[in-house]
């Protein structure tokens, strides 16, 4: 593994980073196409990523740590940001509080575990499509906001509590496989 920061990998997350207060700006000055087109890009750059790093060996341990920080600002923030104009939709309450617990629960256990020396470990399967559900909701409440007929709140209810439910999935999944295993690791070593 790699210890050099300036990967494409890591460019690509630095990007992703760079492009939300763009997003944020073009959505509240009711730009919805701007800002639905960089969140599409900044999907695709996620995508993109962890393609390049796996396929041309440039996963490295910042990259570990960039990616998966640039996913989280951009989901809790972008979904923050749509909050004000969803707030009669429960699923997206749900959805915002799952998320945010959820970026909250994995970031104090990341701490602990990195401190007592664990691993940086790779996202899984379930995490991935946490975060594709999260931008195709995200997404869809974009569009809706473009006059799109066919999104409407019954259609964005039904993708924000999928969502939910894959990011409480992917919760559970990264506590059972990686910090029930490590708490006992440290049990067996005292």
């Amino acid at each position: 593994m790699g210890k050099r920061l300036l990967t494409i990998p890591n460019i690509l997350s630095f990007i992703r980073i760079a492009l939300i207060p763009f997003i944020i700006i073009l959505y509240f000055k009711s730009n919805y196409y701007g800002s639905f087109l960089l969140i599409l890009i900044s999907g695709l750059t996620d995508v993109i990523d962890g393609f390049i790093a796996r396929r041309f060996n440039q996963v490295s341990n910042f990259g570990k740590v960039l990616d998966p920080i640039a996913d989280k600002l951009t989901q809790v923030t972008i979904v923050m940001m749509l909050f004000v104009d969803f707030l009669e939709l429960w699923a997206i309450w749900a959805l915002l509080i799952v998320l945010f617990t959820k970026e909250l629960i994995t970031l104090i256990v990341a701490i602990y575990m990195l401190s007592g020396g664990a691993k940086i470990i790779s996202a899984k399967w379930w995490g991935k499509v946490a975060t594709v559900c999260v931008y195709s909701t995200i997404l869809l409440m974009v569009l809706s906001k473009c006059g799109i007929s066919l999104i409407n709140d019954i259609v964005i209810s039904i993708f924000a509590i999928i969502a939910t439910v894959f990011l409480i999935i992917s919760l559970c999944g990264y506590f059972k496989v990686f910090f029930v295993p490590y708490e006992k690791k440290l049990e067996e070593n005292k």
